[in-house]
């Protein structure tokens, strides 16, 4: 079909570099741009990765364009000799490069200093091209018409690509939507596995509404993706879609949006005043670490302990030393001894203890690598849960720290529903 009959316009990325094909980086360029385009209605269709070849550039962009309305594609434009997507560019499109006066100009005015031979191969442009202003960097982007397809070229710079991609890209791949729009709501899960998730949900797919799911820790994030004619016409379709998800999943749901544990978090606790305390064993500090990546926690995250040895569970949080030679540092009436601990101690409204085994060493007949305790404590009592988790060391810690989190948000939820004159200290 051609690209003007289509009611979307197409798009591909191709993103390009050794230490992304390596696993050395994460490709978070492509997962921007995909996020900003679908918010405005514009689905990507395919993501390609390739190394630092001109030969492979050149053939992954020719592909893209054979299917595409739209292909963007990420890194290759510095000024080194392993920068070779202005090439490869020319290579697909069966043209030459050349040099760009206009652009040595910019490059020198933003390095600030007589341009090399290397730095003057950022003006290099395929015969053709437009050159795209970059104010974030030294290397201007590109952008190629031809026929009803567009290639645009972009720094593979995070800080780069995004500002380029918001300013010059981005505007013009919208205005390009025709007869339909797209629209998704998210929906955060917890305590359901995702084939139970996806099994209650089943249902609600159809023709104007598609699922998927997202795992991450035992956190399943449902997306609901909607076409209609109207942007606002897909916006309810998929709202409606997840207003009726959250019924069926009741005491499961986290809470809406595209959004990780910890920020559901840190938004209930805000929006309630509710002081909290962490308190943690196995998990060296990843819950507390969570927390803090949250814009504006300060406000209710009072005080966060990592007391990782018997004898700063006793020194720091008030443990018995009796009871931790009794039940052992990894059991339910540890947990519970250092949630307690960590409440009164900084004077929370509510704290939350994790400790346990993540091994690959430490683990026993009884309590095995993968055994997890957590408590919380509120005004409305202590209560403790045992977990058992599976995975490596870091997968372990993660899924402990998550669960914690999950705890805290539920905790939060109750403390905040409890009978008019409970106590908070």
């Amino acid at each position: 079909m051609d690209g003007a009959e289509r009611p979307f316009p197409t798009v591909e990325i191709v993103a390009t570099g050794d230490e992304l094909r390596l696993g050395e980086v994460v490709d978070t360029n492509s997962a921007f741009a995909a996020r900003s385009l679908a918010a405005g209605g514009v689905e990507v269709s395919r993501v390609t990765v390739v190394g630092d070849s001109r030969s492979e550039i050149a053939c992954a962009i020719r592909e893209a364009r054979a299917r595409a309305d739209v292909v963007l594609v990420t890194g290759g434009l510095g000024p080194t000799l392993g920068d070779l997507t202005r090439e490869a560019l020319a290579d697909a499109l069966g043209v030459e490069v050349e040099t760009r006066p206009e652009a040595l100009g910019e490059i020198e005015r933003w390095l600030r200093r007589p341009l090399s031979e290397l730095d003057r191969r950022q003006a290099l442009a395929p015969r053709g091209a437009e050159m795209i202003p970059n104010r974030w960097g030294s290397a201007p982007g590109l952008k190629v018409r031809a026929g009803a397809r567009t290639v645009y070229a972009l720094p593979g710079v995070p800080h780069e690509m995004r500002g380029m991609f918001e300013t010059s890209v981005l505007g013009e791949i919208l205005s390009m939507r025709r007869s339909s729009s797209i629209a998704t709501c998210h929906l955060v899960t917890h305590g359901l596995p995702e084939s139970q998730v996806v099994a209650r949900l089943s249902h609600l797919r159809t023709g104007d509404v598609a699922l998927g799911t997202r795992a991450r820790a035992g956190t399943i994030t449902v997306r609901f993706l909607a076409r209609a004619a109207t942007r606002e016409e897909a916006e309810r379709r998929a709202d409606s879609a997840a207003d009726s998800a959250a019924k069926l999943l009741g005491e499961f749901v986290a809470g809406r949006g595209d959004r990780d544990m910890a920020e559901l978090v840190a938004e209930e606790l805000l929006s309630r005043g509710l002081r909290v305390a962490v308190a943690e064993s196995c998990t060296g500090g990843l819950v507390a670490a969570r927390l803090v990546g949250v814009s504006g926690i300060s406000r209710v995250l009072v005080e966060a302990i990592v007391a990782y040895s018997n004898e700063s569970k006793t020194n720091r949080l008030g443990v018995s030393a009796g009871l931790i030679a009794e039940k052992g540092a990894v059991s339910a009436e540890v947990a519970r001894a250092m949630a307690e601990g960590a409440r009164v101690r900084a004077g929370a409204d509510i704290a939350v203890a994790v400790t346990g085994v993540a091994g690959p060493q430490g683990g026993t007949e009884a309590k095995p690598v993968g055994l997890v305790y957590l408590a919380t404590a509120s005004a409305l009592g202590t209560e403790a849960a045992e977990h058992r988790f599976r995975g490596e060391r870091d997968a372990i810690r993660e899924r402990a720290a998550e669960e914690a989190l999950w705890s805290l948000l539920r905790e939060a939820r109750r403390f905040a529903s409890r009978p008019a004159g409970t106590r908070s200290a």
